[in-house]
């Protein structure tokens, strides 16, 4: 080998540098395009044979070019939209570098013909850069570009394109996005001879985005904000439905200023939008526009132009999660508010409970209630006795009561499971958990809406009516329930808990929960990683009813846990939450405490409830501000329609 130095030709040079313009037919078909929408064009025809191999045509009704530019346009570096390297950042084209058209003819049968206003039609013709006289041409206004045999020069290249369909699948995904950013654009694409993607002068953002995803359960949605450097950024959204999901998240398409890029914070900035309403792991459809001045985004930071900086990255950031939001509130229908005689008070349900319950006579001939009844021990051994000392002080702000027990549970809590073969959770404890919900955010929002008098409060308990009957209980795991309208309802009971307790916890995050006191403090040796979390969330875990302090090294030593843990192991609740909150940060939840804490608490499958605990949950689920889905996601409610149900049986 000649390692002296030397100068390429400029043949040489061209071939190497069309390889890093043009690895594939989806880089010709998207310089070509964007070279069209530069020159003002309405409508594009796109044609392709053997998925681009044998032949990209694209057609425009654009501007057109002078017959005197057809050979500039072929030459490296040659282009109309920038002069100086400051147009370079405030640049408004998608093309700039001037680089496109030359790659592209250097490694195909290159033809171009245009008709520009005022001047004669012209025609060009290179074969794999050899370029031929400009001729006549017979052409309407616009251009028209045919590449043909790409690659054919380079067959080490060739050999390493996709196959045919792969081509074409990955061509239309790109000119499918292309068409929702440039919407006022009428797009027609067709392969070997039949057409595949067809878009219309009157369709709408909203249109578009349904023939690009093939999926109807879309909004529309548009926000605009305004900051004192960037002026105003709009972004214009269309996402999907949370109920319809993907396991990918290349559903999720961003572009620019009309420009499609790939920008991995913006996609994320959709997927925590929706971390709340779907599955982790799973991800929603999505096609977000963003509008900005270009002096604020650099566009010359990729070779291919598929990514972009921006100058106020966080701004953006915000304004796609705010957005996308706005469009999943925009799913939250069928929620059905509360007439004003709805309202109740959960001490009134209580006391209502206890009153109507069918007494039973026990071997002693004590009246206790069939729930009590069927809670009671099976075990034969004597359960240990808690002194409890409960202080109530009624506080200044709507006369709250905040709590501090002292409680014995030394020998380790008892666990529930002594309890009617397995049951973890009490009806007592459940309604009582349920009830704890009054006035922090779900049933306080239903009284501010729809107030209720004094009389009433203290009244003869009326049965509370979100429209849903609980019929029964299906597994110890599902609530059958009638709606409103007759429907069939479905109710997970874990998640629709965890989905009361995670908003009931959310209010109260500036309160303190009500704790108890350990008289044999836990002491916990834990790993470096999860002393250096617990740091990090140690606010929200006080917050949550826990005292700890520092042990010596990592340790730590819990001195309270909250109320709703007596009748639980201290050591394995408590680092139980620990290991959640660790894996839910991994996802890059900014309430990762919250979420484990009701997820823990909540009722579980295989619980036992009664039908008063069922509509008492049932009821407090559709007065949450989403009763769909529980926190991480998960769907709550399943329904099936009256007629639905009637075809079932041939009515």
């Amino acid at each position: 080998m000649n390692y002296e130095i030397i100068i390429l030709d400029s043949h040489t040079a061209s071939k190497i540098a069309a390889g890093e313009v043009v690895e594939r037919p989806l880089n010709a078909v998207k310089e070509l395009l964007e070279n069209s929408l530069d020159a003002g064009a309405s409508k594009i025809i796109l044609e392709l044979v053997s998925g681009g191999t044998e032949l990209i045509r694209v057609t425009d009704d654009g501007k057109g070019i002078k017959p005197d530019d057809l050979h500039r346009c072929l030459e490296r570096f040659a282009t109309s939209k920038a002069s100086c390297v400051e147009d370079v950042y405030n640049i408004s084209t998608y093309g700039f570098r001037g680089e496109a058209l030359a790659a592209i003819s250097a490694v195909s049968d290159f033809t171009i013909k245009s008709a520009r206003s005022g001047f004669e039609p012209s025609q060009l013709r290179s074969h794999f850069g050899k370029v031929s006289a400009v001729i006549p041409a017979a052409i309407d206004a616009g251009t028209q570009i045919s590449v043909e045999n790409i690659f054919e020069n380079l067959p080490v290249r060739k050999k390493f394109l996709k196959g045919q369909r792969s081509n074409e699948q990955e061509i239309l995904k790109f000119v499918k996005q292309l068409s929702f950013h440039n919407s006022d654009v009428q797009f027609i694409v067709s392969y070997d001879g039949k057409e595949v993607y067809r878009t219309y002068p009157g369709d709408s953002m909203l249109d578009i985005a349904k023939k690009v995803f093939a999926e109807d359960r879309l909004v529309y949605v548009e926000d605009e904000c305004a900051h004192s450097d960037s002026g105003v950024v709009r972004v214009r959204l269309c996402a999907s439905n949370p109920a319809v999901q993907r396991k990918r998240r290349d559903g999720i398409l961003i572009g620019v200023n009309g420009r499609v890029i790939k920008d991995h914070a913006l996609t994320q900035a959709v997927v925590q939008a929706y971390h709340r309403n779907i599955p982790q792991g799973m991800y929603p459809y999505a096609l977000v526009d963003i509008s900005i001045s270009p002096s604020l985004v650099d566009v010359n930071i990729h070779p291919a132009k598929a990514e972009v900086r921006f100058q106020l990255p966080s701004l953006i950031f915000s304004a796609v999660q705010r957005t996308a939001g706005q469009a999943i509130e925009k799913f939250n229908v069928g929620r059905y508010d509360l007439e004003p005689e709805r309202c109740y008070t959960d001490d009134g349900y209580l006391e209502d409970r206890r009153r109507r319950e069918e007494k039973i006579s026990t071997d002693g001939g004590a009246s206790v209630s069939k729930a009590d009844a069927c809670l009671a021990p099976t075990s034969s051994k004597p359960q240990a006795k808690a002194e409890e000392f409960v202080h109530a002080q009624n506080l200044q702000d709507g006369g709250r009561e905040s709590f501090t027990r002292t409680v014995d549970i030394s020998a380790s809590i008892h666990s529930e499971r002594g309890l009617s073969g397995g049951m973890k959770h009490s009806f007592y404890d459940i309604t009582k958990e349920l009830s704890t919900f009054e006035d922090t955010g779900v049933v306080a929002y239903a009284k501010h809406k729809n107030p209720v008098s004094e009389e009433r409060e203290g009244s003869t308990f009326t049965q509370p009516d979100t429209g849903h009957r609980v019929v029964g209980q299906i597994s110890r795991t599902y609530i059958i329930c009638e709606s409103p309208t007759g429907d069939l309802v479905i109710i997970d009971q874990h998640v629709a808990h965890e989905r009361v307790l995670y908003e009931k916890y959310t209010a109260e995050r500036l309160n303190t929960v009500a704790s108890v006191t350990l008289f044999e403090p836990v002491v916990l040796e834990l790993e470096a990683d999860e002393y250096d979390f617990l740091m990090s969330v140690a606010a929200d875990i006080e917050r949550f009813g826990y005292r700890f302090e520092l042990f010596g090294g990592s340790s730590v030593k819990i001195n309270m846990v909250p109320a709703d843990t007596l009748k639980k192991d201290a050591k394995t609740e408590f680092t139980g939450i620990l290991h959640d909150s660790m894996e839910l940060r991994k996802s890059h939840s900014t309430d990762c405490a919250i979420v484990t804490m009701s997820c823990r608490n909540a009722v579980k499958a295989g619980d036992l409830l009664s039908v008063y605990e069922m509509q008492h949950l049932v009821d407090k689920l559709f007065m949450t501000n989403n009763p769909y889905t529980c926190p991480h996601g998960r769907p709550i409610v399943y329904s099936m329609k009256a007629g639905e149900l009637a075809k079932k049986f041939q009515r």
